[in-house]
């Protein structure tokens, strides 16, 4: 016993847990989808902008570049005609300590200057002043190396008077040795010439490749991704790992031509440009030192840098939704699925409530039919009980009466004493009682046919074939008694030749209510009138039936209502409130019609239904179809 009380509320516990987890699948997916959608949103704007600041960064990086060559191209040129190094050019070797004060104080003034250097026409370091950090230092005569091997005094030796030198950029060598912390330096060189005498010797600058990187990144703003630089082979100088830097200097095949091929290809192909490649955007710009260039004496000059090119490129990886997933957005998604999980819990009770709540109304309402269907039809029953009283009441009385007659007629046969007179009379009130009890009889008969069927309908929402004039026959039949007594008549106006393919029991419960309903509701105590209810057919395979009276009438502002449950104009007179409720709902659930009421104060009120000949299929109206069209 306790399970079985348990069980509707386990039940109700389950559908509630799969609603719930039904709820919350969806909300989740929706919310993920959502959040993801916000994310790659945020992420694509972010990853737009980021290019944008990142194509401009590549821009000042080539022009930060571009304008330090630029302009110590135009110091050298400056520095290259001062007196006191064409006074050691000449062979003056006085001159020697002013041209180391000299270039002191240009690598004072220059930051980016790691050394400058005079060397002679055998390719001996004449004077040469170094940067060590902060400190300037004139290198000691004794520790000057010879640079007649280096590529950079081979290239600029042979080269006309005002003629400019640009190196590649690589690492510094201090006697044969690659300096240490790598030194990455750009030499410029121009030669320098005396009177007489031709090329005496070359002006080296060498500029501190690191500090112009070191700027380009200290200005770089955080939203721009790193700088790379790359030399004219696709070696990287800076922005790559330690282990891919500096390649040619090592004899290490580190090239970008080798890693990334297709990328490289492009960025070597044009001087700046975009593209996409490999999950990544790629940005580049080239730089390479103006041909021709300005010298002191205001001469156009040429300017030699078979290595001075150099690629400037970043990469934007692109939006990939992997990416968005990052550790920072759990407590989101955790927040997130709490929420949606007390929304999910809160709408599946709310739900399981309003579900509960709908199919306790409609029990409830299924309830209210079968009960004044059953009144309905207990009413049916007095009705056709005060009815037969009186022919069953007469055949009773008949017959008491010929058995009465019959005892006296025998006993005046065993006495012998029989007439002629009382023969002809036990016979013709035999013929007379017989006549009256048959006659009484198949009244009852007749009476009990149509509530038989009229009852079985009721207590059946069976489909079957059946005419309209039949069933309003049966109808009239079995309603007939509560009207036989008072002053409101019921009639008929039956203009119909169809037959239905339905449910009888519903539609002539519809009709008794509607005829019992005119009869209470449309007449005053005592009043005369009738009630008619009349059948036509219409051409869209719809049959209208109504049933109206000439009673009192209904005011518009009530005739809205009629069919609203519990609105009755015999409040605390007997009257429920239900019938036209019921009414409604049978026509346009169970029957597939509709319905409306008209009506005008003083000349009475029309109920008109319009149905379809064949009713909607409705499996729960239909357990066991029978056709029995006349079959009476």
């Amino acid at each position: 016993m306790r399970a079985a009380l348990m069980r509707p509320f386990l039940l109700r516990g389950h559908g509630q847990a799969k609603l719930f987890l039904r709820l919350f699948l969806i909300a989740s997916v929706a919310f993920f989808i959502l959040w993801q959608a916000s994310l790659y949103f945020d992420a694509f704007l972010e990853n737009r902008q980021q290019r944008t600041v990142t194509l401009e960064e590549t821009r000042r990086a080539r022009d930060i570049l571009d304008e330090t060559i630029e302009s110590f191209l135009s110091d050298l040129a400056i520095i290259a005609k001062g007196n006191n190094l064409r006074r050691l050019a000449a062979g003056d070797d006085s001159a020697r300590g002013e041209v180391a004060k000299d270039f002191q104080v240009f690598a004072s003034a220059k930051s980016n200057v790691a050394q400058i250097r005079f060397i002679d026409r055998q390719g001996n370091e004449t004077v040469r002043v170094n940067r060590r950090g902060a400190n300037i230092i004139v290198v000691d005569p004794a520790n000057l190396q010879n640079r007649a091997k280096r590529y950079y005094f081979r290239e600029s030796i042979g080269l006309p008077e005002g003629g400019l030198y640009a190196s590649e950029i690589d690492l510094n060598l201090e006697h044969g040795k690659i300096e240490e912390p790598w030194r990455p330096v750009l030499r410029l060189a121009t030669p320098i010439m005396a009177p007489g005498k031709g090329t005496t010797g070359i002006l080296v600058l060498g500029i501190a490749a690191d500090g112009i990187i070191a700027e380009i990144d200290r200005t770089r703003p955080a939203t721009s991704a790193p700088i790379q630089m790359l030399n004219a082979d696709g070696y990287w100088i800076a922005g790559a790992p330690r282990d891919k830097l500096w390649g040619f200097v090592f004899g290490l095949d580190t090239t970008m031509a080798k890693t990334d091929p297709e990328a490289w290809r492009r960025i070597a192909a044009e001087t700046r440009g975009a593209f996409d490649h490999a999950g990544n955007h790629y940005i580049f710009r080239t730089v390479q030192p103006a041909v021709a260039h300005i010298a002191a004496d205001g001469r156009l000059t040429t300017l030699h840098a078979s290595g001075a090119k150099w690629k400037i490129v970043s990469t934007v990886p692109e939006v990939s939704l992997g990416d968005l997933w990052q550790i920072e957005g759990l407590p989101v998604v955790i927040g997130g699925l709490l929420v949606i999980a007390i929304v999910c819990l809160g709408w599946s009770r709310a739900a399981v409530a309003r579900r509960e709540a709908e199919e306790t109304k409609e029990q409830a309402e299924e309830e209210l039919v079968r009960v004044e269907r059953l009144a309905s039809l207990g009413s049916l029953v007095a009705g056709v009980a005060h009815e037969l009283n009186t022919p069953l009441g007469n055949a009773v009385t008949v017959a008491s009466t010929l058995a009465d007659q019959a005892a006296r007629f025998g006993a005046e046969v065993e006495s012998g004493k029989i007439k002629r007179s009382t023969l002809e009379t036990f016979q013709k009130d035999v013929l007379d009682g017989t006549t009256i009890m048959l006659r009484g009889l198949q009244h009852a008969a007749e009476l009990i046919q149509n509530f038989k069927q009229v009852a079985v309908d009721q207590t059946s929402a069976q489909r079957r074939g059946f005419r309209v004039a039949d069933l309003v026959r049966d109808v009239v039949g079995a309603v007939g008694p509560q009207f036989k007594h008072g002053s409101v008549t019921i009639e008929t106006a039956i203009d119909s030749k169809a037959e239905l393919d339905s449910y009888p029991g519903p539609l002539g419960q519809v009709l008794m209510n509607l005829a019992n309903n005119a009869r209470i509701h449309a007449f005053d105590e005592g009043a005369v009138g009738k009630v008619t209810i009349a059948a036509r057919d219409l051409e869209s395979e719809e049959i209208e039936i109504s049933v109206g009276d000439t009673g009192k009438g209904l005011p518009e502002e009530l005739l809205e209502k009629i069919f609203d449950p519990f609105f009755t104009t015999r409040m605390g007179k007997g009257g429920t409130g239900l019938g036209l409720s019921i009414v409604f709902n049978i026509v346009t659930n169970v029957l597939g019609g509709s319905v409306w009421a008209e009506s005008q104060l003083g000349k009475g009120t029309t109920v008109i239904l319009h149905i379809p000949v064949s009713a909607p299929a409705d499996d729960s109206h239909d357990p066991g179809r029978t056709y029995d069209v006349g079959q009476k």
